[in-house]
């Protein structure tokens, strides 16, 4: 039994997103809220945190990119560039207030690099 509860599952979780892709736009974190809006979009898409979102948010650190995590606070947009998979719309993110999820599987960079990208 628990092998097929197992399967359903994991049929599930693959089910939820459409193939990886590249994304190019802007990230922001902060109190119980973490997003990203792509380049030409004004959606919010909520990002989980994952192996690749930790490496971006070390890379932000090491450049001296902080955020608050004092309710309210605003905090910077930081062009990034990844590599993930958008899921099915749904009910995502803290209280299910976003359509959709971005999974992200690769940090590729952050930067003015990845804003001019933005612009093409």
């Amino acid at each position: 039994m628990k092998q097929l509860t197992f399967a359903i599952l994991a049929f599930l979780s693959v089910g939820s997103y459409a193939e990886e892709r590249l994304f190019i736009g802007t990230y922001t974190e902060g109190f119980e809220w973490s997003y990203f809006i792509k380049c030409g979009s004004s959606e919010k898409l909520w990002i989980e945190y994952s192996p690749a979102v930790l490496e971006l948010k070390k890379a932000l650190e090491n450049d001296g990119v902080r955020f608050s995590y004092h309710l309210g606070d605003l905090n910077p947009m930081v062009p990034v560039k990844l590599k993930g998979n958008l899921s099915k719309e749904g009910k995502w993110g803290h209280l299910g207030q976003y359509k959709h999820q971005l999974n992200v599987t690769q940090y590729i960079s952050h930067g003015s690099a990845a804003g001019a990208e933005c612009k093409i």
